[in-house]
């Protein structure tokens, strides 16, 4: 096994030091889907593999002295896995399998007497794997198999008695993941979230948490084609949500909805026509809306725009940040492992079908690459090196 190592960083090189040094039969597991959390009391969870205990979850308050496995789910050397954190509170819930319950939702208040199961929400050895957990005020939402329905939307304001599904929308086994499913978003009080009811292929739908209130947004790609609604971007000020998704006219491109069929409607056509501008990922960072997408003459860009408002918005979006290709595909981009560092001009070969983030820290949007980190406030002019391998 690689040595591991864990650090702890402020952004810069002076500031970036390791924290705890594992030696060789040790593993670090640091999933690149972003595992690995801050709750609100300041505890850093994260799971790591110590060659005794297995996968569990550990957690640290950046010093050595303050890094410690907080409990062994799944007894002995066996792995729990513990994945899909969410920050709730002064803890966190999180996914593990015990080795009895099979993987199923947990919560933990930092200590090892408060690390329990929420829910067997699937009895028996075959867990229910819940994901894409979100928190609305003092519920939160997740998707789960219960061994009957499929994957469809559940909440939990973290007791059994209050952990129930919110509502079948496809009947039957199958679930709402029929093409591409993504987790739910929240905007204001409501979330939004990708689902196929069998009828109308995978759409954008939303719920207030109740049944009657979980309803159909648009059929954006009418009748049961799917137009894949991705990279879902809560606009809270606005009370909007900013998604990519597909129609028949203009192919994927960037859409924007407040929750009914008439206020969802196109944002942006990046590439005319029912070729795929592919916007993906999109972030807000000081006032103004990012996407990386695919447009005719310039490929693939990082693109900067003004947040849009619930009044028909004007856009003028600008090119930035990318030297690309002319006409390469943007296609499947996604979001990878939290970096910091704004590229400020990426190597042509680092814009073919390369997967980078864009994550926002204070004032500054962040895009990585694996090879080098830059940091900007927006502008071409402040962007700066953060960090490069050696």
């Amino acid at each position: 096994m690689a040595r591991a190592f864990f650090f702890r960083s402020d952004g810069t090189a002076a500031g970036t030091e390791i924290v705890l040094r594992f030696g060789d039969e040790l593993t670090f597991s640091y999933w690149p889907s972003g595992e690995g959390r801050v709750s609100s009391s300041g505890r850093f969870y994260f799971m790591l593999d110590d060659g005794v205990h297995g996968e569990e979850l550990w957690r640290s308050d950046g010093t050595a002295a303050g890094t410690s496995l907080l409990k062994d789910v799944a007894d002995g050397p066996a792995s729990s896995g513990p994945a899909a954190f969410l920050p709730f509170g002064d803890g966190l819930y999180f996914s593990a399998d015990d080795g009895i319950n099979g993987r199923e939702l947990w919560w933990t208040d930092g200590t090892e007497a408060g690390t329990t199961l929420v829910k067997d929400i699937n009895p028996g050895a075959a867990g229910s794997s819940p994901w894409g957990l979100v928190s609305v005020g003092e519920v939160t939402s997740f998707f789960a198999d219960d061994g009957v329905h499929g994957d469809e939307l559940w909440r939990t304001d973290g007791t059994e008695y209050g952990t129930w599904m919110v509502a079948d929308v496809r009947r039957g086994p199958e679930g709402v993941c029929e093409d591409w499913c993504t987790g739910a978003v929240a905007v204001g009080d409501v979330l939004f979230f990708s689902a196929s009811d069998g009828v109308h292929g995978q759409e954008l739908w939303v719920t207030d948490g109740t049944p009657k209130g979980t309803r159909l947004v648009k059929d954006i790609c009418p009748g049961h084609r799917h137009s894949r609604p991705h990279g879902l971007v809560a606009l809270p000020d606005a009370g909007l949500l900013v998604f990519a998704a597909t129609d028949l006219e203009h192919g994927r491109e960037l859409w924007v909805s407040d929750g009914t069929e008439q206020g969802t409607r196109l944002l942006h056509d990046f590439y005319p026509g029912p070729d795929f501008g592919e916007p993906w990922p999109a972030t807000v960072a000081n006032g103004r809306l990012f996407v990386v997408a695919n447009a005719p003459e310039v490929g693939v860009e990082l693109w900067a725009m003004g947040v849009p408002t619930r009044e028909e918005p004007k856009w003028s979006p600008t090119a930035c940040g990318c030297a690309a290709t002319p006409g390469r595909s943007a296609a499947w981009l996604a979001l990878l492992v939290p970096v910091v560092g704004l590229v400020r001009r990426l190597h042509r070969r680092h814009c073919r079908r390369r997967r980078f983030p864009l994550i926002v820290r204070g004032r500054r949007l962040t895009v990585g690459p694996w090879t080098h980190l830059r940091r900007s406030t927006g502008s071409r002019s402040s962007s700066t090196r953060s960090w490069a391998p050696r």
